[in-house]
């Protein structure tokens, strides 16, 4: 299957032989089959067969100990990936990273949203599936911001900085001139009394 946008209009066609299988606006609900924006969803792709693959861990139980002192081992089966099964015979299988937590339905979504890429887009190599490279794309999308992020997060803290230290240095100028200014009056008052003195010695 693949699809084409023209006039407002979305085409769905066969990927091998380039006929129109259906059509539908992309403003409005109804489809030329008669069915709604959802309805042909729903008939372009169903769930037949649901799987969950379980996968043995040990874990290791830092608040207990066993007679010896060491800590509690114990292995548990725990869920680690999500087979989803088509109407055409088609499979597609979520697993977990190291350190995901287990979603029934997120595995579901994202089988779900590889099958209809790749029908879209006529693929059947796994390798090359547009959701992997969609993906790929979000990963450095998202390094990228966070690269961003981190050289703004720098530029402000180095900014700050500077007007930090430039106030710092203001403070010690305007204390300096202050200073000497104190000196300077004590002075002329010093000189005032010497004057005095001698004045009424006279």
């Amino acid at each position: 299957m693949g699809f084409e946008l023209g006039n407002g209009t979305c085409y769905l066609f066969d990927a091998e032989t380039g006929n129109i299988v259906a059509s539908f606006p992309t403003t409005g609900m109804t489809a030329t089959t008669g069915m709604t924006k959802t309805e042909e969803v729903e008939r372009m792709i169903k769930i037949i067969d649901v799987d969950v693959e379980y996968e043995k861990k040990t874990f290791v139980d830092k608040t207990q100990r066993d007679k010896n002192g060491n800590y509690m081992v114990t292995k548990k089966e725990v869920p680690v990936a999500t087979i989803v099964t088509f109407e055409n015979g088609n499979t597609q299988i979520a697993v977990c990273d190291e350190n995901d937590e287990f979603n029934l339905e997120t595995g579901i979504s994202i089988c779900v949203t590889r099958e209809l890429m790749k029908r879209l887009y006529g693929i059947s190599n796994e390798s090359a599936s547009p959701y992997n490279k969609i993906i790929r794309q979000g990963m450095k999308a998202y390094k990228k911001r966070c690269k961003f992020k981190e050289a703004t997060k720098k530029y402000y803290a180095e900014k700050e900085a500077i007007e930090k230290n430039r106030k710092i240095k203001e403070q010690k100028r305007r204390e300096k001139r202050a200073a000497k200014k104190k000196e300077r009056e004590i002075e002329i008052l010093a000189e005032a009394i010497r004057r005095a003195n001698a004045d009424s010695n006279k």
